[in-house]
């Protein structure tokens, strides 16, 4: 790489996040951080992220309500955290 080839300081901090192995870390943290903003104030009411494992997002549900209404709408979910946080690791959603 030439010396002059400036590089946003995002793509920077990704590359440190990934060496260090925090990546799965921060995707934590955004996705938890961000749970209302990504899901709306109503759901996020009646849901919450527990943890991130395998590309699978764990959310504990209220009620079985809710558990139906969130079964179908699962791959929007997995849609909207895509667009919300910039990141494609979370590929299903699992319901707990």
């Amino acid at each position: 790489m030439p010396k002059n080839e400036f590089r946003s300081l995002k793509t920077i901090l990704n590359k440190v996040l990934i060496t260090c192995g925090l990546e799965h870390t921060m995707l934590e943290i955004q996705v938890f951080q961000n749970w209302t903003d990504i899901v709306g104030k109503s759901l996020a009411k009646q849901c919450k992220p527990v943890s991130i494992e395998e590309n699978t997002l764990y959310v504990e549900i209220k009620n079985n309500i809710w558990r139906s209404e969130l079964a179908k709408r699962q791959q929007e979910l997995v849609n909207l955290l895509d667009k919300k946080i910039n990141h494609n690791h979370i590929k299903k959603i699992k319901l707990i």
